[in-house]
Order: structure tokens, then sequence, then C-alpha cells
């Protein structure tokens, strides 16, 4: 999600400030950034706080913030916001990263640190961080919006795993990524290009957990370009689910190959069972959705299906047995859970310069809209 611009490159980067909610992962990523850039790390939090977490006098804590900052003359890393009391401008920094994460991910680490304080932190302390932080994610939202909009050369907008690519490439900016972007970093190795020949690949492979919208995807792509698309799941299960053999599997994808000569657009994973022959896709698009997106899409899809009574594939269809039973082949939505940190694993080790990593679906609805036909 990078909302900076080419300027951010053009300058050396050695004064970094990260900001962005609480329980996001602003320190570990800020001493991460301190390492790789050889500077020290200011933490805002640890000279605000007195101990027990209670607040300290502003007075004191912009004298320490002052002292700490004068004497790293080379460069630093400040993490935390709370920029009424710092006393330090944005515009001071090389460039200001802003680090986001879902509400459920953010509360639910402040509802563990209310569970269980942080060291020096009392409960009530964690108490009304958590309140805090309730009250003002918003209003933190809409502040940080206004100051990137106002300088997008300063401001990088990143996830998680976005921000590691930037540390990574220690702070080279995404690519050619549109403003708002959460795709991978063209900069990260083994990543395709957002626009690039990812753009106008003739035959193009869709990876993701079930539930992550591959065949919608695979769909909508397919018509943008005028070619067949094949569900493998609609090979792989046949009548009564039962599963394909080896050879009718291949068999089916080996006649669908040779009625599009021109292009195609397969949607599925079975890396193990497809084995070699979909190797010359010019294109793998991995839709890697935050496992909450991807769950609350299964449910939602395999609820529509149970009361719809829709037809799958070769007579097949949901069934509520299945919803409830406790057997991950059989309950499609304990798969999508189990096997959501699985494929990260297998399809990072899998990836390549022909990849395009799609991080949530407003990122694939956009590389989807600017796809040559």
């Amino acid at each position: 999600m990078a909302c900076g611009a080419v300027p951010v490159a053009a300058r050396a980067v050695r004064r970094v400030r990260v900001v962005g909610h609480q329980a996001v992962g602003k320190t570990r990523l800020a001493h991460r950034i301190g390492a790789r850039l050889g500077v020290p790390v200011i933490e805002v939090d640890a000279l605000m706080r007195l101990p027990g977490g209670e607040a300290a006098d502003v007075a004191a804590y912009r004298a320490a913030c002052a002292r700490a900052l004068a004497d790293a003359p080379a460069g630093w890393v400040v993490d935390g916001d709370d920029a009424a009391q710092v006393g330090l401008a944005y515009a001071e920094a090389d460039v200001v990263l802003w680090l986001e994460a879902h509400s459920l991910v953010t509360f639910g680490r402040l509802v563990g640190r209310l569970l269980r304080p942080r060291p020096g932190w009392t409960r009530a302390a964690e108490a009304s961080a958590l309140r805090w932080a309730v009250a003002h994610r918003a209003a933190e939202r809409r502040r940080w919006s206004r100051l990137a909009a106002a300088d997008p050369g300063r401001w990088l907008r990143l996830g998680r795993r976005a921000a590691a690519g930037w540390v990574a490439t220690r702070g080279a900016v995404p690519g050619g990524e549109a403003p708002g972007s959460d795709a991978a970093p063209s900069g990260v190795p083994g990543v395709g290009h957002q626009n690039g020949v990812a753009g106008r690949g003739r035959r193009v492979r869709v990876f993701g957990t079930s539930g992550s919208g591959k065949t919608t995807f695979a769909r909508a792509l397919a018509q943008r370009r005028g070619v067949p698309h094949l569900e493998l799941d609609a090979i792989f299960h046949q009548p009564g689910w039962r599963p394909a053999s080896e050879e009718e599997f291949h068999a089916g994808i080996r006649a669908f190959l040779a009625a599009a000569p021109a292009g195609w657009v397969v949607d599925g994973n079975y890396t193990a069972r497809v084995g070699p022959l979909l190797d010359d896709a010019d294109t793998v698009v991995w839709l890697d959705f935050p496992r909450h997106v991807v769950m609350a899409r299964v449910i939602r899809r395999t609820l529509g299906r149970l009361l719809s009574r829709r037809e799958l594939w070769n007579g097949n269809r949901e069934s509520w047995r299945g919803l409830v039973a406790r057997d991950p082949e059989e309950n499609i939505v304990l798969w999508a859970w189990r096997s959501h940190a699985d494929n990260a694993v297998r399809f990072q080790q899998m990836q390549a310069p022909h990849w395009v990593r799609l991080r949530s679906p407003r990122a694939a609805r956009r590389w989807l809209a600017t796809t040559h036909p």
C-alpha cells in the first residue's frame, strides 16, 4: 500500500519516522530499519511512559526526545507518532512509514496485552491504551491520510509484508505502483511488476487459498483477455465428490490446453497433481489475502451455496454435514483455515519473476482493471 512517489528514492534515507496504530508492529519494524541503516532507534513510547505505563510530563518528555535526536546526528529511526509532544516535524524525516494492519489484528494484540501486560506495564495502563486506541483509531487514520496526501513524496503507506520488502531494499520505493496499491513492491526479488510483462501474459495461472476468489478473478481475467478459462476443481471433483485419478486429471487439462492454443487462464492450486503440464504459464497471479478476509469469504460463500443448493461441478453440491465435519478434507471452512499458512509458505518458496502477488481484494481489482486485453 505505498503512497509514496519517486522522490523518496531520489534522496538518501537516514532519518525515518514510523507511525501507525497501537500494536501494529511499529517497534519491531523500526528496529529492523535501524539495524539495516546502522542508525539508532528512538522509541517514543519508551520516552513517554513512566514505570507502570503512565504518561510522563510533556515538558520532560519533549526534552528527552530532543536529547535523543541530538545524540544521533548521522541519522535515526523514530518509532511512534505523538506528533504534538515529540516536537519533531514530519518534514525533518527523509521518509515517513505509515504501517497498517487490520483493526481485528491490532485490537486482538491489545486485548492480549491486557490479559498479559508488557514488562513494566500495569493492567490498568494496558486497559487505558486499549480504550485510547478504540477511541482514536478513526481520527488517527484521517490525520495520517491528510498528511500523506499533502506530502506524497515523503510518506509510504505499507502493510506488514510490504514493509518487510521496503526494509530489504533499504528504502527503495516500489517502482511504478499506483498510489494506495498494496501489491508487492517490485523491488522485492521474485515478485513480478504490477504493470510489466505480468499484465500482458496470455497463459495465466491463479493461485490462492480456498475462499480467496480465484475462480471469480480468473473468469474475469479470461473475459478481458478473450481466452478460455479452466477451473481445476471442475476436473478434480468427479460425480459424488470422487477425486479424479491422475490419468483423468491430466487428460482433462491436456484437452483444455489443446483447445486453447492462443492462451488461457487456469485457476486452482493442485501444484503436485498438475505436475509440469502448466509450466509454460507466462504469468502466475497469487491472491495472497489476509486470513480474516479469506475466512469471511469462504464462510459467506459456503452458506450461500448451502441455502441455494447450487450445483458446483458434476452434480456436486455443498452439504450441511460437510460444514460441521471435523475433517478438513470434508469441511471447506476448516480446510481454508488450516491451509492458509501452509499456502503462504509454499507459494513464497515458489515465487519467480513472472509472479504477481496481490495482497487484498482492492489490489486484485486494480490489477485486473489495468491489465491489457
